[in-house]
């Protein structure tokens, strides 16, 4: 009886050493997804740095208003592995990722806001928006563009580098991922600012 109880007790413990070697790069990748779309910062943070993922630099309430402007692009995050490889400490994941087309959704959003900067150009000074009034406005104009454009979406296909750290793999935050997750956000925002670039 004794020796029968051994010999379960060793194919536990071989059984339990099977299952801990830890996720595989493609899992660590899918749960990453899933928690950013999820905007589980706790669970983000397990597998990549957030503050990367949304630029965070800001604090207090223009932090939090980022935050929730963040978590809104985020909530229509679509994704699906298409490929994955792993070399000892380092893998590259392909995922085609999709999201709401965040590039019409800018340009909507600023063709309101120059119209109403230029409908403020004419008033008083004691007429004109305060400054809280205007980004309240801002939001408003995002909201409505973000509602507006919901199916218009865009596919990039990306390869995601991974790094195992302490048994666990990292996701390398470059450019490309955190355009693509956020829907072509960075790339928009980088032609708006060059066409308002004087010209050399």
């Amino acid at each position: 009886m004794k020796k029968i109880l051994a010999l379960i007790m060793v194919l536990m413990l071989l059984l339990t050493a099977c299952n801990s070697k830890g996720e595989t790069a493609e899992k660590a990748t899918l749960n990453a997804l899933k928690a950013i779309k999820a905007f589980d910062k706790d669970s983000i943070n397990k597998y990549l740095n957030y503050d990367e993922l949304v630029d965070a630099e800001n604090e207090d309430e223009s932090q939090g208003l980022a935050e929730k402007q963040a978590k809104k692009i985020l909530g229509g995050l679509e994704y699906k592995i298409i490929s994955s490889k792993e070399d000892k400490d380092t893998a590259i994941v392909k995922v085609e990722i999709t999201n709401v087309n965040m590039g019409k959704v800018i340009k909507d959003m600023m063709g309101n806001l120059f119209t109403l900067a230029m409908n403020e150009a004419f008033k008083a000074e004691s007429e004109k928006m305060t400054d809280a009034q205007m980004e309240q406005k801002s939001i408003k104009f995002f909201d409505e563009a973000l509602s507006k454009n919901k199916d218009e979406k865009l596919t990039n296909v990306i390869d995601i580098k991974l790094n195992k750290v302490d048994g666990k793999w990292k996701i390398d935050m470059g450019s490309d991922l955190q355009n693509a997750i956020m829907g072509d956000l960075l790339k928009s925002t980088e032609e708006m600012k060059d066409s308002f670039a004087p010209n050399n």
